[in-house]
């Protein structure tokens, strides 16, 4: 990376993963995403929850208290089931809108109009930080570097 200068003192960031997937939370399917962003992150905390809007925002809510920034991955595309960005999104005390027309730009290049399929989304929820990520591993790969290279700077604004 060049030398940036609104990048060169950054505080420190905590970082939490939620999965969202009916089919983790069973145990009928292993969680690669989020296993990919824990270790990416090196999170320090990790909850997997079935696609309920309920548990969805109950999860976020305990996890802000641990966390700078929550990486929810799950629950994003067009299924009636994907509810992750209908229990999220009305929260928000801020939009991030920026995050999502990056992240849909970049999957473009990668896989075309097949992007339209899932949604990316970020906000505030009470100072803390919210990247909401497709479930694929691509997507979190993809999610997870523009956020472990923007989030430090942006917590560092939120903060001031």
């Amino acid at each position: 990376m060049e030398d940036v200068p609104h990048k060169r003192i950054l505080p420190p960031v905590t970082y939490g993963v939620i999965c969202i997937s009916d089919s983790c939370y069973q145990k009928k399917k292993e969680d690669t995403s989020g296993a990919y962003l824990r270790k990416l992150l090196s999170a320090t905390c990790y909850v997997v929850v079935p696609d309920v809007i309920e548990n969805i925002k109950g999860a976020v809510q305990d996890m802000i208290t641990e966390a700078d920034v929550i990486v929810t991955t799950g629950g994003t595309g067009l299924s009636p089931h994907d509810v992750t960005l209908l229990a999220l999104s009305p929260v928000f005390d801020r939009t991030i809108t920026g995050f999502g027309e990056l992240f849909r730009m970049l999957s473009y290049e990668q896989v075309g109009t097949a992007c339209l399929l899932s949604s990316a989304e970020a906000g505030v929820i009470e100072g803390t930080l919210v990247f909401c990520l497709p479930g694929s591993l691509n997507a979190v790969k993809l999610g997870g570097s523009i956020i472990i290279e923007e989030a430090p700077h942006m917590i560092k604004h939120l903060r001031e």
